[in-house]
C-alpha cells in the first residue's frame, strides 16, 4: 500500500490558495462548524459528488470561466 506524504494531510495554511481556503470554508458552511472526522463513508461521499458525470444540459455558470 502506497502512503500519501503527511503533508496532504497536514499542509500549511499558507500554503492554501484561494480555491483551498474557499472550500474549508464551504466544510465549514455545510458542517455548521461541527468539525465532523473525515471517516471513510464521508471520504467516499464527496468522492461520488464530485466523481458523477455531469449532464451536458447542466448549467456551468457556478464553476467560472
Amino acid at each position: 500500500m502506497t502512503h500519501a506524504p503527511a503533508s496532504i494531510f497536514h499542509p500549511e495554511l499558507e500554503d492554501l490558495t484561494e480555491n483551498e481556503r474557499a472550500w474549508l470554508g464551504f466544510l465549514r458552511l455545510i458542517t455548521q462548524d461541527t468539525d465532523p472526522a473525515p471517516t471513510l463513508a464521508r471520504v467516499q461521499a464527496l468522492h461520488c459528488v464530485f466523481s458523477t458525470p455531469r449532464s451536458s444540459d447542466e448549467d456551468d455558470s457556478l464553476d467560472g470561466p
